[in-house]
């Protein structure tokens, strides 16, 4: 596997229940003097999948921002904005991936990862972000009626890392091997004043992407 460095939630101490190779999204989800890194319990100085994992990258096949009460599509594709916005500005990411070929047990780690925009303007706290499930593609209608909570993350509003983690293990493995796609949508779950936006297209992986590392 290429040498990686693990953006994204960073390597902090940790003081919660977790294991070594759990899965964490913040800093208290690790127990004892283990490290949250890339939304995983590791020991200090580890990395959170083998060293020998091979390492899939995908774009969204497809990807929607969603604005507004009734979920319309923006009319402005290249940012998507999340946190405390006016509430005719904020808005939600539709993505849909392709599901992996691979067999359920060679699935070591899944992550999406969405690339912030450092030039637009933010504010001083950090905007949680949640990752929800959804049954089927985005209807017609906008914003689907049934979704489910699988994953979170938090960006800070203030400069800091330029990319944003879930970790979507349990959703990749559980539809690897199988025909189908998967069916996400992002939203802020809580901005404490803050607001950040995300790239959603342009080369050099700065849209969206799912990571899925194998054995």
């Amino acid at each position: 596997m290429a040498s990686v460095v693990w953006l994204g939630v960073g390597a902090s101490s940790c003081h919660g229940a977790g294991s070594t190779g759990s899965s964490c999204s913040y800093v208290s989800d690790c127990g004892g003097r283990l490290e949250c890194l890339a939304n995983t319990c590791v020991q200090p100085g580890g990395v959170p999948v083998p060293q020998d994992s091979d390492r899939i990258v995908q774009e969204a096949s497809s990807l929607v921002i969603l604005e507004g009460p009734n979920g319309q599509a923006s009319d402005s594709p290249n940012l998507v904005r999340f946190g405390d916005v006016p509430t005719q500005e904020s808005q939600m990411l539709y993505l849909r991936f392709s599901a992996t070929s691979l067999a359920p047990e060679k699935v070591n780690r899944a992550f999406l990862l969405l690339r912030i925009a450092n030039d637009e303007p933010r504010g001083p706290g950090r905007v949680k972000l949640g990752l929800y499930r959804l049954d089927s593609g985005l209807p017609s209608s906008g914003v689907p009626s049934r979704w489910l909570r699988a994953s979170d993350a938090e960006a800070w509003g203030t400069p800091g890392a330029s990319v944003v983690r879930f970790d979507v293990t349990r959703l990749v493995s559980a539809q690897a091997g199988r025909s189908g796609s998967h069916h996400w949508l992002v939203s802020a779950t809580s901005a404490n004043g803050s607001k950040i936006s995300a790239h959603t297209v342009g080369g050099d992986r700065m849209g969206p992407w799912l990571e899925v590392y194998s054995q």
